[in-house]
């Protein structure tokens, strides 16, 4: 049996629905968060002029987080990445003892929300 969505998540996709676009828009209700996108996570920008090969930034950066195992590195786009790692202590930490680099390239990280993930 389908459950209905809550009441506020009806009432946005209402309003998208109401939207006049020129293409359509979908929206679903998924009872489980997706996989990898978890409260556990940051967003890093790499700040470097030749994004370098995304295995070399899970590496170097899996050898200076050995103690945040298993580490997911996932690339967004050109420089910009995902890191997941399974304890928000993890994350506290990453971010306490920064700032991070990866060969000479300064990493710029911080915390992953939904809300960021909306508002960009």
């Amino acid at each position: 049996m389908d459950l209905p969505p809550p009441p506020d998540l009806q009432a946005l996709i209402d309003e998208t629905e109401a939207l006049d676009m020129d293409f359509p828009v979908l929206l679903e209700v998924f009872e489980d968060p997706p996989p990898n996108h978890e409260a556990f996570a940051l967003i890093g920008k790499l700040l470097s002029l030749k994004p370098p090969h995304s295995q070399l930034v899970k590496s170097t950066m899996a050898t200076a987080w050995n103690f945040a195992s298993p580490l997911s590195v996932e690339v967004l786009a050109p420089n910009k990445y995902l890191f997941t790692v399974p304890l928000q202590s993890h994350v506290d930490r990453i971010l306490q003892q920064g700032p991070w680099n990866v060969r000479g390239s300064l990493l710029l990280l911080q915390p992953w929300s939904l809300s960021w993930l909306l508002m960009r």
